[in-house]
């Protein structure tokens, strides 16, 4: 190997979170722009702190370390380390394959030795994926171990931006908000979004239910043998899924198709296309303990449950609405599992709406980088609930989470980021940013002499006086300005004459 593959290997962890530090950093202006604009000098000071000399962060720089990013050395030889500066940089994991295709944890730093072989039923098909399997993988252990979730959890899928037209593992759900991407079936805490359990759909995930099961009883297989209530849609819901969930001390519902054949509801009380009355319920027992139900809200709904009474009704508000008529919020009847379903689904929903808030996504040309970012968002999203849970039991109020990502960059970017703190920046719309724009226009022609002039057009244009720019002072619109200093000043409005306080501050030199 040679010495400049050597020399990337060396600085590879140190690059690698100073590029994470930039990235988590700049997630906390939006992303709304390119990493150039934001860098520059006339960008927000939120950012500011980025562009310290210590740092030495470009744009330059942080394209040349996305290009070459990658999770693991899939195809990495001398070669590619000499194509560019930063082409060494990998991202290590703890899971290491063996020449016999299973998984291990890899040995301490120490020289401690290997960990235990990872077993089919305690790995997902997450480190099937191409570039970025093992660090997946990685992350999913920890999400199994570092917390604790609650009595609820909801199953459902997640979706990936990926706008590339050839990228791997992309596939187009037009009734999804985002159209392209990669999906990824997620086991949420319902309450608060933690991530438990994950599987990216690599392409072998069939829609028909012989297929697709095997994949689904391996994610709740993550959640068995804890008596936890999971709640699940119908793309995921069937009798044989409730079953399993019965012998492995899972509880199961949700809302389930009305394909007999794949979901194995009964066919007596799918609705045959008639109109049914409002609010009515019709149960049966799909099998031992399977409760199979059919509620008939504005549409028909079928659930199916293996913990819930279906003879337990409760009252919902629901719009009603009526031909001629406004609609009107109303309690319906409906049954139990209804109400559980309402309160409990929206786990992973939640978690997509904490990344979507503060994103380190960005436009990159690589098909793998937005499973990286995703991965990232969830390691935040994850960890700032961690954190308020560590401030709920020692009773401290927690910091919001755009000041927990700027503590998160700052600790990644270690002993680097300036001591000075920034100054809080001026919106363009600001009492003083007005007042130096004013400052600059005055004329430094002293040939012009201050003579007011009066705006005849309409009222309403006429502009504030200047010396009523101030927070503590009532802003007053005036019809006159100063032709030689370019501001608007009153003249003997409402007893007071800005005029002549202005210049007396600023005289005109001769």
């Amino acid at each position: 190997m040679s010495d400049k593959v050597g020399a990337s290997m060396d600085k590879c962890e140190r690059e690698i979170r100073k590029f994470f530090g930039v990235l988590v950093g700049l997630a906390v202006s939006g992303n709304k722009h390119s990493v150039a604009e934001m860098l520059s000098d006339d960008w927000s000071v939120e950012v500011g702190w980025l562009k310290d000399p210590k740092l030495g962060v470009t744009s330059n720089w942080f394209h040349a370390v996305l290009h070459s990013l990658r999770c693991q050395s899939d195809g990495w030889s001398e070669k590619t380390a000499q194509q560019s500066e930063y082409a060494g940089y990998v991202l290590q994991s703890d899971v290491e394959a063996l020449p016999d295709g299973t998984y291990r944890r890899k040995a301490g730093e120490g020289g401690e030795p290997g960990g235990e072989a990872l077993t089919n039923g305690e790995l997902t098909r997450n480190h099937k994926v191409k570039k970025v399997g093992r660090i997946l993988e990685m992350f999913h252990q920890n999400c199994l171990t570092k917390y604790t979730p609650g009595c609820y959890l909801s199953m459902d899928e997640q979706r990936v931006m990926m706008a590339h037209k050839t990228g791997s593992y992309r596939s187009l759900a037009k009734n999804k908000p985002i159209k392209t991407g990669v999906t990824i079936i997620s086991v949420c805490e319902a309450k608060v979004g933690y991530l438990r359990t994950f599987m990216v759909d690599i392409g072998i995930i069939d829609k028909h239910e012989g297929k697709k099961w095997p994949y689904i009883k391996q994610l709740a297989s993550f959640c068995a043998n804890k008596f936890h209530k999971l709640v699940a849609d119908n793309w995921f819901l069937s009798v044989k899924f409730l079953r399993w969930g019965l012998a492995n001390k899972l509880y199961v519902c949700g809302t389930c198709r009305k394909i007999v054949a794949q979901t194995g509801f009964p066919a007596e009380i799918i609705t045959d296309g008639k109109k049914h009355a409002r609010q009515e319920i019709v149960w049966r027992w799909a099998a031992p303990q399977l409760s199979a139900i059919r509620w008939q809200d504005s549409g028909s709904v079928h659930f199916l449950a293996n913990f819930l009474d279906p003879r337990e009704e409760v009252k919902l508000k629901r719009w009603i609405s009526q031909p001629g008529q406004k609609s009107t919020h109303a309690d319906v009847t409906a049954p139990l599992v209804a109400d559980v379903y309402n309160k409990y689904m929206a786990g992973c929903d939640q978690s997509d709406q904490l990344r979507s808030s503060l994103t380190v996504h960005r436009k990159t040309r690589k098909w793998w980088h937005p499973l990286i970012f995703w991965l990232i968002d969830q390691s935040l999203i994850n960890a700032y609930i961690l954190y308020k849970n560590e401030c709920a039991h020692f009773k401290q109020t927690p910091m919001s989470r755009k000041k927990f990502h700027r503590a998160v960059a700052e600790s990644l970017l270690g002993g680097l980021e300036p001591t000075a703190p920034p100054k809080s920046r001026e919106s363009f719309g600001s009492t003083s940013v007005n007042q130096r724009k004013r400052r600059a226009r005055l004329s430094l022609d002293t040939t012009i002499m201050c003579i007011p002039v009066k705006h005849e057009g309409n009222p309403k244009q006429y502009v504030h006086c200047y010396d009523s720019s101030g927070a503590t002072v009532q802003r007053r619109r005036t019809a006159f300005m100063c032709k030689g200093c370019g501001v608007a000043l009153c003249i003997n409005m409402e007893g007071k004459n800005c005029w002549e306080a202005y210049h007396n501050r600023h005289p005109r030199e001769e």
